[in-house]
């Protein structure tokens, strides 16, 4: 009779646990990039919003997004109708994943892109966000003068 030795019940167990921590790694990364993707998607659709806001004349104001980095624990944008942030008659606040941070607004600073009331035009700006624990994973997003926004 031929069984199973305790050679090979460890090195199948053995074999077991490498696939299991190459396969946690793989499936790490794919979560961080994912959110790192799913917050570039969220910034995109709330300048579209606000351009979107800002041509069709909603509320007969211009709209704007703010990107805030002031406080890098915990990076926000948030989507406003008027001139700048200050005198905002309306916000929608975002909070970046716990994941990504913005390298542009750079740490401390924020930034403010509005897009003109009809026209949609805006001063051009580059944002930039990366991954907490590997900033060479990086998304940018472009806002031209004419309110065109490119990844």
């Amino acid at each position: 009779m031929r069984g199973i030795t305790l050679l090979e019940i460890l090195l199948v167990m053995a074999i077991l646990s490498i696939l299991a921590s190459i396969s946690a790694g793989i499936y790490y990364n794919l979560e961080r990039e994912t959110a790192l993707e799913e917050d570039e998607n969220a910034i995109v659709a709330s300048l579209r919003m606000a351009r979107a806001n800002a041509v069709s004349g909603e509320r007969g104001i211009a709209w704007g997004v703010k990107l805030d980095n002031a406080d890098v624990a915990q990076p926000a944008f948030i989507l406003f109708g008027g001139q700048d942030y200050a005198s905002a008659v309306t916000t929608e606040y975002h909070a970046l994943s716990d994941k990504a941070v913005f390298s542009a607004p750079v740490a401390g600073q924020s930034l403010e892109i509005v897009f003109a009331r009809r026209t949609g035009m805006t001063t051009p700006q580059t944002v930039s966000i990366v991954l907490r624990n590997n900033p060479a994973k990086i998304k940018t997003i472009q806002v031209s003068e004419e309110g065109i926004i490119n990844r």
